[in-house]
């Protein structure tokens, strides 16, 4: 016959394993917000001219017109037009690589 205090302990060790998972897990999400906002402080804000592409703006803030779509993707836009006066944000490209991770 098992004791009745022994299943609250069993339990109460359950609780506390899976709250400290639960917060190692949130320790983990606060430090990649952390790098998040530490690396948006060196972003840029571009004004988008009359003919520009998101193409152009990946090859010149990132060497790659590859980096287009992540750009894209990272200021909210679903297609790659671009509509003059608006501001793209342009992030680091450690900051868009790391929250091309995080998407994942």
């Amino acid at each position: 016959m098992k004791h009745p205090d022994l299943d609250e302990l069993m339990a109460v060790i359950q609780l506390d394993h899976e709250m400290q998972a639960t917060i190692d897990d949130l320790e983990q999400l606060d430090r990649q917000l952390n790098n998040i906002i530490e690396a948006k402080k060196l972003s840029k804000v571009h004004l988008i001219k009359d003919g520009e592409t998101i193409r152009q703006l990946a090859e010149r803030y990132y060497g790659a017109q590859s980096y287009w779509m992540a750009l894209a993707k990272y200021n909210g836009l679903t297609t790659g037009t671009l509509t003059k006066g608006t501001e793209l944000i342009i992030p680091s490209k450690d900051e868009l690589d790391t929250w091309l991770r995080i998407q994942e």
